[in-house]
């Protein structure tokens, strides 16, 4: 991690003069049928410069399958810290990048956690309307796979407001992994959602009954319900 964190720095240099600080914060919380509850929160910042950030993070973790009778179990909770460079294109809508960082506490602690992949975010709102499509594809050090999702939504937007809408939609999701043993992330998901967001759209929350086929890993059944709550937010 210490010379990822030199070379990353010695990027900052070269290309300081031309960039510009910004700072993020990210939060999730979950529960669900099929994997139980987890919650997420992450701090960025670092430089902007042209279409690269170069940037360091703290981020803590947290998860719970335990005693739910799933399919599967495992436990989560830790903080780590890291940094990272990611280059953006589409007009901002996706980015490749790479991080490396070191879990600082729970069970994981002091275990690295190198990632290289991407992602894009694309959404088009008419009057009434408003359809979101989002994907990833990374290879994660900490669980040794290659893991891909993308999701669909495709919704009717009931009320909107200048900080927010209220929004009913369609949803249809895809997770997979190049391992295969691991039964959450090899699974496709579909149905209908209720949305709300608030505070200019930063900030969301959303109810969801999907019914799911789990296509790799060992479980008990590979057809399931899996009603959802979510709430997140990005500052």
């Amino acid at each position: 991690m210490r010379m990822f964190i030199i070379l990353l720095f010695v990027f900052i240099s070269v290309s300081s003069f031309a960039a510009r600080p910004f700072a993020t914060y990210y939060f999730e919380g979950v529960a669900n049928n099929l994997v139980g509850t987890s919650a997420s929160h992450t701090f960025t910042t670092g430089i902007k410069s042209k279409t690269t950030d170069y940037y360091i993070f703290t981020k803590y973790e947290w998860a719970d399958t335990n005693g739910k009778n799933l399919p599967f179990s495992y436990t989560l909770d830790g903080n780590s810290i890291g940094a990272g460079v990611r280059v953006w294109m589409w007009k901002n809508t996706a980015f490749i990048g790479t991080s490396y960082s070191s879990i600082t506490s729970g069970k994981n602690k002091n275990k690295p956690d190198f990632r290289i992949g991407g992602a894009v975010y694309r959404s088009w709102e008419k009057p009434g309307s408003f359809d979101d499509w989002y994907a990833e594809l990374f290879y994660v050090q900490r669980a040794d796979n290659t893991l891909a999702t993308s999701r669909w939504r495709d919704g009717v937007i009931i009320t909107q407001t200048r900080d927010g809408k209220l929004w009913s939609y369609y949803v249809t999701q895809i997770s997979a992994s190049a391992v295969g043993k691991n039964a959450a992330e090899n699974r496709i998901e579909s149905g209908g959602g209720i949305g709300y967001t608030f505070d200019k759209n930063r900030v969301s929350a959303n109810l969801e009954l999907r019914s799911g086929y789990i296509f790799a890993g060992k479980v008990t059944k590979h057809l399931y319900l899996n009603p959802q709550f979510v709430i997140s937010g990005s500052f």
